[in-house]
This record gives structure tokens, sequence and C-alpha cells, in this order.
């Protein structure tokens, strides 16, 4: 159990106005930056990335007043394990009377505006477990001197997703960069920089072409100005020609909370995505799980419910969707028959605020009428959610056009650090020769040849990052024909729902862990047989 009570759900919160769903004009790309959908729902999702312990659910709570390690594992090893989720308010000066930084203030996402323009917080007692108060942030009257001026408005309205910076997490932070807008390269400024997974995650951002990105120089607090400026030159010097060359590079102190204001600034001019809200909603799943406390009363159980983030489409509470691929069953043939979910809406959630419609953007919470038995244990997660009908199909084999990565960012001198150490390894390791032995006639190649150069092998064993899924598969032909165009087929050891054109990101197994060596494309594939019976039962019920 919680050491702390649990924050109460609220409904509303402030003055702003709501907005009404007949009122929004979806064709305008700048609708999801209103004010009555951003009061209450976030429109943008940052990735936070980098190597292991370099802060980054420490810039979360910084920025956002929440604390992302909320499971027991991670919070006795002080250690991200899975995704973690936050939402935080970006609050700008209206009009300020002297140019520079400071007009920018990020802030609970349970924060708003009140009639004299001033940024109020509910405060958390945790004697009484209630908010017994309103604490000003911002504005006359806040206890910050930086920011006890003026008048403020509401900019931007975000979610954090905090991904795990161990290598064993690779594929965990996979999963979320599925959902990503942008990212914050975190780099801790008291070590040598690039790390192995600093790399690695920059070469995720470039397999998921997220392009917005600003790296964060954590920790400037624990090195000297010559050091910080040192590591600043080997920054840049390792994004040079990736996706992150020429983003800002912010110094900061997420511990001590110095130069967020800077920070908040930045991450308010990246450019919302274009959305499209005139096409049927559909929704990547990162999450599922039950609300039901043990022992709970039969007439009383709670459907289960589904987290993730909209990709297209406008979500409204009480309309029928489906979910794919549902339930499902392997054949004696090998093969797959799935079972798609097909549930109403029963409610919709954005952290603390209860929604009637969802826009794309921003995490959310999906309460269904599922049994609760289905969602427990993230077993949902990686699945597609949208409107019945509308929903791309099921493969159990994909055929995919892939490239293999030339190098890891960063890994370009032998002597530059760890990153360059792993890559030199990678590359002059026979991988092939960690092969089961019944497939090493397929799979001979020249060991002296890099492994960021060796195509896929038929055989081969890979693992497949594609949505909110991770899926492993195995090769199963390379015709002759295509070995120019570097297109495989693979065969999926669980279905999945995927579009064709849809980006994945592959990763071979090395040293007992999994390593990301590519990126592709889904071209098409076998589909899955789908249980039409049980399927319109599900959907009548």
């Amino acid at each position: 159990m919680s050491e702390f009570p649990r924050e109460p759900r609220v409904s509303i919160l402030n003055n702003d106005p709501i907005a009404d769903l007949d009122e929004l004009n979806i064709e305008d790309p700048d609708v999801s930056s209103a004010p009555g959908i951003i009061c209450r729902q976030a429109t943008l999702n940052i990735g936070l990335i980098g190597h292991v312990a370099h802060g980054k659910s420490t810039v979360v709570k910084s920025l956002s007043g929440v604390t992302t390690q909320r499971f027991k594992s991670e919070l006795q090893r002080n250690q991200t394990i899975k995704l973690g989720y936050a939402n935080a308010k970006i609050y700008r000066r209206i009009n300020p009377t002297e140019p520079g930084p400071g007009h920018y203030r990020a802030f609970g996402s349970t924060s708003f505006v009140d009639a004299r323009k001033r940024v109020i917080e509910h405060a958390w007692n945790y004697k009484d477990g209630k908010r017994n108060k309103h604490v000003v942030r911002a504005g006359p009257g806040a206890a910050d001197a930086t920011c006890n001026s003026g008048e403020w408005e509401l900019f931007r309205h975000v979610s954090f997703v905090d991904c795990p910076g161990h290598e064993i997490l690779m594929n965990t932070m996979l999963n979320g960069s599925s959902v990503m807008d942008a990212a914050l390269l975190i780099v801790a400024a008291n070590e040598h920089c690039p790390q192995p997974q600093t790399a690695e995650h920059l070469a995720a951002m470039e397999a998921e072409n997220v392009s917005s990105l600003i790296i964060v120089q954590n920790k400037v607090d624990l090195v000297d100005e010559i050091d910080a400026l040192d590591q600043l030159f080997h920054i840049n010097e390792f994004v040079a020609g990736t996706v992150a060359e020429g983003a800002p590079v912010v110094p900061i102190s997420a511990q001590l909370s110095c130069n967020m204001d800077v920070l908040a600034e930045y991450i308010a001019r990246i450019p919302p995505p274009v959305r499209d809200l005139s096409s049927a909603p559909r929704m990547l799943i990162l999450r599922s799980f039950s609300v039901n406390k043990p022992g709970q009363d039969v007439d009383h159980l709670i459907g289960g419910v589904v987290g993730g983030s909209l990709v297209r489409g406008i979500l409204r509470k009480h309309s029928q969707v489906e979910i794919r691929p549902g339930l499902w069953t392997e054949t004696e043939k090998g093969s797959f028959r799935c079972t798609p979910l097909v549930t109403l809406v029963d409610s919709l959630h954005a952290e603390m605020f209860d929604l009637d419609f969802a826009v794309p953007g921003g995490l959310i919470g999906v309460g269904t009428k599922i049994d609760p038995c289905l969602t427990r244990g993230d077993r949902l997660a990686g699945q597609v959610l949208g409107e019945v009908g509308t929903l791309p199909d099921i493969y159990e084999e994909l055929e995919i056009h892939y490239q293999i990565l030339e190098r890891l960012p960063g890994a370009v001198d032998e002597h530059r650090g760890q990153v360059a150490q792993f890559h030199d390894e990678f590359q002059s390791s026979n991988y092939f020769a960690h092969l089961s032995p019944h497939n090493t006639q397929s799979h001979r190649r020249t060991p002296s040849r890099s492994l960021f150069e060796e195509k896929l092998a038929e055989g081969e064993d890979i693992l497949i990052n594609i949505g909110s899924k991770t899926v492993y598969g195995t090769v199963t032909r390379l015709k002759i024909a295509e070995i120019l165009s570097d297109v495989a087929h693979v065969q999926l050891k669980a279905p999945v729902c995927a579009t064709v054109g849809e980006r994945l990101a592959i990763s071979r197994r090395f040293k007992h862990h999994w390593r990301l060596i590519g990126r592709g494309e889904v071209q098409g594939g076998r589909r899955c047989a789908i249980s039409t019976d049980v399927f319109l039962r599900s959907s009548a019920g």
C-alpha cells in the first residue's frame, strides 16, 4: 500500500472555458492548442531519453512535481524500470516589461490561472489527505521573486514519457518512443559524453523519425565551468550528423531546480505537430490495468482500463470501440486466430481530469466495459484501439523493407569512450557464432564484416518494435531478387495490428541483450484469421 493517500480525481479546477466538441473546428491545424482543450488535456508528448542515472526522472519531477517511479521495485532501486508518465502545464508571462529569459514556468497539470492572471496550484496536505489550500506559483503573491509580478497565461500542456536508461530495458524505451512528438536528451555533466545508452537512445529517435530534440546538460552543479564547456564541445561533436545536430543545449540542475525556467521556454518553443482530427480515432495502448481492489464485490466491479495516446481522430465518451488484435490463439499449423475486443468507452481521464472527449497528443486513460482480468498486468499493452471497422489488418507474418544502421552515433574514434568501445566490440565480434547450432548453416558470413553492415539472414531471430508493441520474429525469406532492396519476410511469435508504411525498429541479440541495429517499414504480409462469430457476440454485448 502507498505510504501517502492517493490524490482525489478532480473534474473542474478553474474557470477556464471548457471546449465544446460541437463548436470545435476540426479542420483548424491549431485546434489542439485551444485554451478550452489544453486546460484539461496535454496535447504534446515529450520523451526523456538518455543513459541510466543521468537524471531523467528528476527532470520530470522538477518540471511537473510528479514522481514517475511508482512501483515498489523502482522505489527500492531508485531506478526507472517501466515507462513513467507525468503531465505539466507551461505558463508564459503576458507582455513582459524586460526582455530575456525568465518569462516561462512549468507547474503540475492541476495548476490554473485565476481571475487575476496568477498561476494557482493546489497544495496537497498529506496529514489530512486533502487539498486544503491554494498556493500562488506565479504572479503577485508568489514566493519566487523571479516570477511574482506580471500577468500569466497558459501556453502549453505536455505529457512526459520517462524512459528507463538501462541497457536491458532498451525495448521498453522503444515502446515509449512510438508516441513521442519530441524528446529531451538528458546528458549528465559529470560523465563523459556519449555514454552507451545515450547513443542508442539517439539512434532510436532517428529510427522513429523524432526530429524535435532538446539536449539537457544536467547536473552542472557538480562540475566547474571549464568542465561544463568542455563537455559541451563533446556533445556538439557527438550529435554532428544526427537528427540532434543543431539542437539547443540547456544546462540545468534538476535537483536544485536551477535554470528550469529556461528549459520550460525551450519546451514551449517546440512546434506542435499537425494533428488529424477528422479521421476515425486511433490510439496506441501503452499499458492496461484494473482499478478494482482485492475482494471487490462482483456487483461493483469496474471495467478494465487502457492507457496510451491518440495518434489521430477524436475519441468520445460512450462511443463503441474495437481493440486489435484482442485475444488470440495459436493453431496447430502455427498460425494465429484472433478475436478483436469490442466495448464501450465508459470514461476518459487525463491525469486528474475527467474528459468528455480526447484529442491526439498527451497521455490518456480509457475506462472500458472489458472484463478487468483481461487488462491486468499490461495484457493489452501494444494493441491498438479505435472505431469499430476502421483499424488496420492483423498480421502473423510481416514483409518489411529495412535498413541496417551504419553505426551508433558517437562511435567514431576508438579513444572517445565507452560507446566507441562497445561499437568496436559489437562490430568485430562474430555475431553468428552465438546462434543456435541448427541455424548456423544459413548464417555463415565473413566474421570480419561489421555487424552494422550485416543484412538479415534466413532463420535469424530478431526483435521488432512496431507502434507500442514488442514482438519476436524469425526471418523466413530473403528472395534473391529482393536482397539488393533489403526486403525480408518475418514470421512473428505473436500477431500485430499494423498499417502498411508504418515504421518499426529492429534489434539483434548480442551478449544476452537485444541491441538496436536497424529500422524499417511495413510493406504488407500474411493476415491472421479472425473469429467472426465471437467478434459479433462480443460487439452485441
